[in-house]
Formats: C-alpha cells, sequence, structure tokens
C-alpha cells in the first residue's frame, strides 16, 4: 500500500461499500513496523500513516488492549509485541510445503554453502516463510542479523562493513 492510507481506504471503499476501513488503518498502523523496527510514537505513526494524532492513539490503546502492541512509558512509544506472531502460526502450521522442501533446501544450502530461503509473495512484497543455512559457510543467519542497521534489509542481509566480515570462530 503505497498510497496514504484514507485515500487507499476511499478508493477501496468505491469498489466495495463494505470495506473495513478502521481495520484496514490498524493492520497499516502494524506495518509500519515492518520498515522501522523500533518503538514508534503516536506523532511518528500519524506522519507515517498520514492519519490525525489522535485516531492513530485511539488505534494503538485499541491495539495495545488487544496484545498485539506494547507502550514503554519512559518512551512514551510502541512497539510490536510477540503476540502479533499468533496471528501468523496457523499459516505456517498448515503450510505442509515447509516440511516437505526443508530437507531439499538444506542439501542445497549445503551444496552452495550458503543460505535458501523460501518465501510468499505479496504485491512487492515477500514474506520469508523457512530459511535453511550452510553450517560452516554462512556469516550472518538468512532471518537474524548482527545489529538493527542490517535486520531491516531482507533476511537480515549484512550491509554494513563490520557485519560484513566473516566471523571467527572459537
Amino acid at each position: 500500500m503505497n498510497l496514504p492510507v484514507e485515500q487507499f481506504i476511499a478508493e477501496r471503499r468505491r469498489e466495495d461499500p463494505s470495506f473495513g476501513g478502521l481495520l484496514a488503518k490498524g493492520f497499516a498502523l502494524l506495518r509500519c513496523f515492518i520498515d522501522e523496527p523500533r518503538p514508534l510514537g503516536n506523532g511518528e505513526l500519524a506522519q507515517r500513516l498520514q492519519l490525525p494524532r489522535a485516531t492513530v492513539s485511539r488505534i494503538c490503546r485499541t491495539l495495545f488492549e488487544l496484545g498485539y502492541l506494547d507502550w514503554e512509558p519512559k518512551l512514551d512509544k510502541y512497539f510490536v509485541s510477540a503476540q502479533v506472531l499468533a496471528l501468523g502460526y496457523p499459516y505456517l502450521t498448515g503450510l505442509q510445503v515447509r516440511h516437505v522442501a526443508r530437507p531439499l533446501m538444506q542439501v542445497l544450502a549445503d551444496r552452495i554453502e550458503g543460505a535458501v530461503s523460501m518465501g510468499v509473495a505479496h504485491r512487492l512484497d515477500v514474506t520469508y516463510l523457512q530459511s535453511c543455512i550452510h553450517n560452516e559457510g554462512t556469516p550472518a543467519r538468512p532471518d537474524t542479523a548482527p545489529c538493527a542497521r542490517c535486520s531491516a534489509r531482507p533476511w537480515g542481509v549484512p550491509t554494513c562493513a563490520p557485519c560484513r566480515r566473516p566471523s571467527s570462530k572459537a
């Protein structure tokens, strides 16, 4: 969704009058944490979503009460809670292809001495569902990253100089 949230909702409602605008705003707010995985305040979220601060505040409070956001009182900012993972878990457990493909992915990762990942595309985004790495030749795991700057990249591929350096083995 590259459009401002209100414009996206208006366009969808022209096509389908029963489209749930408030629900769309809530999910758009949660998606802000994908691009910026750090605590965000109401002002930052309002600016990103181009929504009134009062609207963002109500959505954040609702998501907090439902357990999908946590709040850091010292910073007066919100961050995604572990409850968000529960939304995707039924999807992952129902994907039998992950279990079938995993051994083959591991063989390929070992053969290329690197990483192999499986993902699902949605518009221009990819959500990674399974990753396998070679035990000896991959300095950074595909699903984690050594620093916050690199963790924002797809599968945490190192982009800064310190993270690209091979790790020393004990």
